[in-house]
């Protein structure tokens, strides 16, 4: 079993045994931390990436024949709900460290409530403006990252208008060209 499939497994057990496995909440948390622990992810979007498999087979293995647990596939959303579906207190913890790694915060030997207070600020004593030109900085890369997916799911047609479409307006928002 993957340390992904365990986690939600422990995040299930938490919420259905309540104080007499207080613990599985604790280890699901440290199961999901050691994945950016262990692979250093730069964005949310790779650490959410590398749950996708695991949690698809999960909702599978515990909801495969439940025709409310996917979406109709109308509009934008395809595929399992997985908020509704999967335990809250795993979406909790995945939420949390992928929202850490998205503001830059190190979640390495952190435990939940003290990332929890980083990740809200209310640990922080940093210089403001350095906080805003750093969050400022991680909202621009997790926009191209986030570009970057709606770009390869483009058919080709789509593809050739969303370059030109950003050749011709890059320049006009950046103010200025590519050579620093």
């Amino acid at each position: 079993m993957s340390i992904v499939y365990e986690a939600i497994q422990d995040a299930l057990l938490s919420e259905q045994g309540g104080a007499i496995v207080k613990n599985s909440e604790e280890q699901c948390y440290n199961k999901l931390r050691s994945i950016q622990e262990q692979n250093n992810y730069p964005s949310s979007v790779y650490y959410l990436d590398s749950l996708k498999e695991d949690e698809d087979r999960w909702m599978e293995d515990n909801f495969g024949e439940d025709p409310k647990a996917k979406h109709s596939g109308k509009g934008k959303r395809l595929g399992w709900k997985y908020r509704t579906y999967m335990p809250g207190k795993y979406w909790n913890a995945r939420t949390l460290i992928a929202n850490a790694i998205d503001k830059g915060i190190n979640v390495t030997g952190k435990g939940k409530s003290s990332l929890q207070r980083e990740v809200s600020g209310k640990d922080s004593k940093d210089d403001s403006s350095t906080e805003t030109t750093s969050s400022n900085l991680n909202k621009f890369k997790k926009s191209v990252l986030k570009l970057r997916s709606y770009y390869d799911s483009m058919t080709v047609e789509e593809a050739i208008e969303a370059v030109q479409f950003l050749n011709d307006n890059w320049f006009s928002v950046v103010g200025h060209s590519t050579d620093f």
